[in-house]
């Protein structure tokens, strides 16, 4: 977070705040209620070229910030109400005036934006969009999402074109920025039956995102000193390849194949063609990245499931034939007196899962 100097009028004013414990974007917005600020969020441009400095309330200013990325900047202001902030996704109404925001009357919708951000320690892949559920505006009238067919993005040629468009309308349930799938301003669109909302009453809502997962178990594979065994779980396959013995300790030999395309999240859309609904849009949403350097989290579990002390594991063959990854590793550890013969193998990762947050805006601003 950084102060914007020209657009607070006492830099120097003192704050104090006891929140006691409260989750994390909670305790943010009390902070911006103590000291009178809220998020700026007009995005500055730069000048016209040869203009010069500009000057004025809305001047270009540039924040000095190294080494920071998504510095929020601070401005004198009174906080919306219109934000959830108790849980691990902040759901936040950007201001009506946001210059994305409009207002047509032809079509008779109304779009506006929402920002989702995680709180820290929320390992985000992306945030898929927004489910909206229920949504009331002068008075109790209801209104209905649109899902409006995305404008022309450069870049995608005819057929990414096409795919992005039949996204838009197979996903049906969800209002998604198809332009940009990663960024954290949502649009939602709705349709206001000519009648022009000044704010919302109520928006229901369900948050989709996709998070990484704590490390946990992939693949696991039970009596491995008998030298001989394979186990597959989500896209990853672990074979024991042999068992010997050097230097008095016993040398595990496993073998460890991996899809990376199979690892990653794979998204297939309904769409309607002649009266039948087929899965037929096959899009691939991961960035995982085929690393046959990075030596594979083994563990060795005992029969009673703890992790056996001292394993030494190093990777002694590797390759990747831009399909699949193929590592060879050796584990080294002293053979346990009782229970050798129960040892299990384990491959620990993370998993890709979505996740859903429902949230209640009330008083969202209408452009």
């Amino acid at each position: 977070m950084v102060l914007d100097k020209a657009a607070v009028k006492n830099l120097d004013r003192t704050v104090t705040l006891d929140t006691g414990p409260v989750p994390y974007w909670q305790a943010v917005h009390a902070f911006y209620r103590a000291a009178g600020l809220v998020e700026d969020d007009v995005p500055f441009a730069a000048p016209p070229p040869g203009s010069g400095p500009s000057s004025g309330p809305r001047a270009v200013r540039r924040l000095q910030a190294p080494g920071v990325t998504n510095t929020i900047r601070l401005i004198d202001g009174e906080p919306p109400a219109a934000v959830v902030a108790d849980r691990g996704f902040r759901v936040r109404a950007l201001p009506a005036n946001y210059g994305q925001n409009k207002y047509d009357d032809l079509k008779g919708e109304v779009t506006f934006h929402l920002d989702i951000d995680a709180a820290p320690g929320v390992p985000v892949r992306e945030i898929v969009g927004v489910d909206v559920k229920k949504v009331t505006a002068d008075g109790g009238r209801a209104l209905a999402a649109a899902f409006p067919v995305p404008p022309y993005v450069g870049g995608f040629g005819w057929d990414g074109q096409m795919v992005m468009q039949q996204l838009a309308i197979a996903t049906r349930d969800l209002n998604m920025d198809v332009t940009n799938l990663t960024e954290n301003h949502q649009a939602v669109t709705l349709k206001t039956n000519g009648l022009r909302p000044k704010k919302l009453d109520e928006l229901q809502g369900v948050v989709v995102a996709r998070v990484v997962t704590p490390p946990e178990p992939v693949v696991t594979l039970g009596h491995v000193l008998k030298g001989t065994g394979e186990a597959t779980a989500d896209g990853q396959t672990v074979q024991v390849t042999g068992v010997k013995t050097v230097g008095g300790r016993t040398v595990l030999q496993v073998r460890n194949v991996t899809r990376p395309d199979s690892g990653e999240d794979v998204l297939n859309f309904p769409v309607q063609m002649k009266g039948q609904v087929r899965q037929f849009i096959r899009i691939n949403r991961g960035t995982m990245r085929a690393d046959p350097t990075r030596l594979p989290d083994f563990k060795l579990l005992d029969a009673t499931g703890q992790p056996l002390k001292g394993l030494s594991a190093r990777i002694t063959s590797m390759g990747f034939d831009g399909t699949t990854m193929t590592q060879d590793v050796e584990l080294t550890f002293d053979k346990p007196e009782h229970g050798a013969d129960d040892l299990s193998l384990v491959l620990i990762g993370r998993r890709t899962a979505v996740v859903e947050m429902p949230f209640v805006l009330k008083d969202v601003p209408m452009p």
